[in-house]
């Protein structure tokens, strides 16, 4: 684990420079990226995946590096697949790992069907998509604009995915969503339905699940340029739902950054930093303490 860190530090320290990484624990790499990458990492087995991702306009691409537990990397390069065509396209909603297995989360946007599918594919060390995959579900495409969402996230215990589908919003309707909970074999243990009640198409940014199939979806609420959490839940097995905004110490206090993660019990730790004053002096500490959402 302290490898882990040393070589997420070096991957970190790279890109903040010009974009370029350069691995001096274990064996040497090299990979140099045109513009800044986004980079995930992720544990299958005893490899470590890097995944970096680039964009430009509606395109992505994703570069692989795969570490061994002592820091040797090795770097395949892009992970390539077939993108389709327009009216039937294909791309890479997100990459998970569960258990031993690096998996693709292929999104088929296929109009003349109008169905935007679901398949989970595994990821070899190489960057290859395996030619088959589980196909997890499907929702309703019938307009370009309005595919509907796809939300993923692995458990604690790193034994379960959860998927959830967000169907595409109709006005005056509430938002809604099917669920697929899976073991680490990839098989459907629990799937259903649950809607939330909202006048508007709620769009999240984060979404979280615990061992049990508790789901958190995370979307923001703003005032001028500070943004709090608001934490919306439902349950697998379950059609009720809560909504949960995040209360911070000080009543005047301004939220400037937080992050979230769900612990072994299944709760969810939304934790951050505030400002307790409404106007800030220059020399004056901004930042003060910390706030814990449970």
């Amino acid at each position: 684990m302290k490898q882990l860190m040393g070589l997420m530090a070096m991957l970190c320290c790279s890109f903040l420079a010009n974009a370029q990484v350069k691995v001096e624990l274990g064996n040497t790499a090299d990979i140099t990226f045109k513009k800044q990458p986004k980079v995930s990492s992720f544990v299958a087995g005893d490899k470590y995946y890097f995944i970096f991702k680039t964009s430009e306009g509606y395109n992505h691409t994703f570069n692989l590096a795969v570490a061994d537990k002592d820091g040797h990397m090795d770097y395949p390069g892009e992970i390539k697949f077939n993108v389709g065509a327009f009216n039937n396209s294909f791309e890479i909603n997100a990459f998970q790992a569960v258990g031993n297995k690096m998996l693709a989360l292929v999104e088929n946007r296929d109009k003349k069907a109008g169905q935007n599918r679901l398949t989970l594919k595994t990821v070899d060390e190489r960057g290859a998509l395996s030619a088959t995959g589980t196909e997890i579900g499907s929702i309703a495409y019938e307009k370009m604009m309005k595919p509907g969402t796809w939300y993923s996230a692995v458990s604690p215990d790193k034994k379960h995915l959860a998927i959830v589908a967000q169907m595409p919003f109709d006005k005056g309707q509430p938002n809604h969503f099917q669920y697929y909970f899976l073991d680490e074999n990839l098989k459907v243990v629990q799937t259903g339905k649950f809607d939330m009640q909202h006048e508007k198409e709620l769009r999240f940014h984060s979404f979280y699940t615990s061992d049990k199939g508790d789901f958190y979806f995370i979307t923001d609420d703003f005032d001028k340029s500070y943004r709090y959490p608001i934490v919306y839940k439902a349950k697998a097995g379950s059609t009720e739902t809560s909504v949960m905004p995040a209360t911070l110490p000080e009543g005047s206090a301004k939220n400037l950054s937080y992050t979230a993660s769900v612990n072994p019990n299944g709760d969810l730790l939304v934790a951050g930093y505030y400002q307790p004053k409404a106007a800030v002096v220059i020399g004056d500490v901004q930042a003060k303490g910390s706030w814990v959402m449970n």
